[in-house]
């Protein structure tokens, strides 16, 4: 029987008037959290660096150093991606606000991946705890997770992002996700490895060219 999955997400991306692609939210699933956080650990002492590993500060050597460990270690993970351009350019869409918009996406994202992984434990990027925004999010994931697994329970936490690998590892899913959407230069390493990661089937990987609450 699969095991409940420790699992980070990276939600605090938002859309900005000057990136026609915003990146939405990424998650990432181990069943050994302990594990990551040793692999992670070894990434920095091999490319020599302390502190976070983040998308959009780490060279691509990092980066596919990152995607070898969560293919090594058989992680699941998701991200839901939004084509801002598209929906912009279609006439009455407008996008929420930006605290509404990363609820909604974040919510949307984490019902389609507790469908497929139960979760026991979800670690979420601090920077938004204490306000509301974080105290309605919580409660709609607990009301999610009743409804699709009413047998399983989930511990959900905001968590520092430098304290886990996790939310680390959900944060270059997004990134990269992100830049291999917008066209952007990825060496072939990471293309490879994208590609393997997108090919599990218990893998959610999603483009949305316009977004609505249903």
């Amino acid at each position: 029987m699969p095991q409940p999955l420790h699992a980070g997400l990276d939600w605090t991306a938002t859309p900005s008037v000057n990136e026609p692609f915003a990146y939405g939210p990424g998650i990432v699933a181990v069943e050994d959290g302990e594990e990551l956080e040793a692999a992670f650990d070894a990434i920095r002492l091999r490319f020599g660096f302390q502190g976070e590993i983040k998308g959009h500060d780490s060279s691509g050597e990092v980066l596919n150093a990152v995607f070898e460990v969560l293919i090594s270690c058989e992680a699941r993970m998701g991200v839901w991606l939004l084509d801002k351009s598209a929906l912009l350019t279609q006439k009455n869409s407008v996008l929420p606000a930006p605290s509404v918009l990363r609820h909604q996406m974040a919510c949307a994202l984490l019902e389609k991946f507790i469908e497929k992984s139960a979760l026991t434990r979800l670690l979420c990027d601090e920077d938004v705890r204490g306000k509301e925004e974080w105290k309605a999010f919580r409660t709609e994931i607990l009301r999610i997770n009743r409804r699709v697994r009413p047998d399983d329970k989930i511990k959900v936490a905001a968590w520092p992002s430098h304290h886990s690998a996790l939310i680390q590892a959900a944060d270059c899913l997004a990134y990269v996700s992100g830049r291999s959407i917008r066209g952007a230069a990825l060496n072939s390493q990471s293309r490879d490895n994208l590609r393997a990661l997108q090919a599990r089937e218990e893998n959610i990987f999603l483009v949305s060219k316009q977004w609505s609450e249903t």
